[in-house]
């Protein structure tokens, strides 16, 4: 099999639920991509639960692993308010109705955290965290799913740190996302990396050049994925890689990239952690 094809098989790439749906499923069932669902507001009102598990029955016959990430829009799960949380919670736990359905490998959630928005009622926000995800985990737990939690405004990994570390459990972990660490946060990749190491069980891929949260295919931005994949073999870290490139030519860009890399995840020492970090294709304009 030719080397980014077969890589293809080996990751998950987002995709949304809506496309999914409709224009995109021939082609996810015919490149052998492996899907992270993506879920939005629209599957609330119009679910067609039928509908749904007959895509998870095609899924099932071609491809080999679902992960879903949870919705997170207007959502607020750890608002001090708990009319707010009690909304963000009931559509949380419809999202995980699909669980019973694709039977994912894991679910993806956002925190909802903003440093602007909770700093000063921090205690308040995290309490109303661990009370929101609390339910959504053990549902997880009861429906054989891991539950992670990904980055976006944090600025340091304190914050998902504090929040892993008080829900516990053996399905919960961190989801890092590569490209929301160099955007949004005050830390660099390694240190999020350390940071979340004993419970990271995903990886999200996707570039940018500090400015805007651009979902470019890797090496399109200035994200040092070589270092960090170095992070993965050196620690003997295998979570699952998810690409999250926004259009299909910067997901065949990424692949491309990832022909060099991939040898560094698998464990081959013989390749040059440093060699990839000099691949950059043409940023878009």
């Amino acid at each position: 099999m030719e080397e980014a094809q077969r890589i293809l098989t080996e990751v998950q790439v987002s995709v949304p639920l809506t496309l999914l749906k409709g224009k995109l499923l021939r082609r996810v069932i015919s490149l052998g991509i492996n899907p992270e669902i993506g879920l939005d507001y629209t599957f609330y009102s119009d679910p067609k639960k039928r509908e749904l598990e007959e895509l998870a029955r095609i899924l099932r016959q071609n491809i080999r692993s679902v992960t879903l990430h949870a919705p997170f829009t207007d959502l607020a799960p750890g608002s001090p308010d708990p009319e707010i949380r009690s909304v963000s919670q009931r559509r949380l736990s419809q999202a995980f109705d699909l669980v019973e359905i694709f039977s994912p490998l894991a679910v993806v959630c956002h925190t909802g955290y903003s440093h602007r928005r909770y700093h000063e009622n921090y205690g308040e926000w995290l309490e109303g965290s661990l009370e929101t995800f609390s339910a959504i985990v053990q549902r997880g737990r009861e429906l054989g799913t891991e539950v992670l939690f990904e980055n976006v405004f944090e600025p340091d990994p304190g914050t998902l740190v504090e929040l892993v570390e008080g829900l516990g459990g053996d399905n919960v972990g961190f989801c890092l996302d590569v490209g929301h660490a160099r955007v949004f946060s005050r830390t660099g990749l390694l240190g999020w990396l350390k940071a979340l190491a004993p419970r990271l069980k995903m990886v999200h891929l996707h570039d940018n050049d500090g400015v805007w949260d651009y979902h470019w295919g890797l090496g399109m931005g200035d994200i040092d994925f070589g270092a960090a994949f170095g992070f993965l073999r050196d620690n003997s870290l295998e979570p699952i890689i998810t690409l999250e490139p926004h259009r299909e030519d910067w997901l065949d860009a990424s692949l491309v990239y990832l022909k060099e890399l991939w040898p560094l995840f698998k464990g081959d020492g013989n390749k040059d952690v440093k060699r990839a970090s000099h691949l950059h294709s043409v940023r878009p304009g």
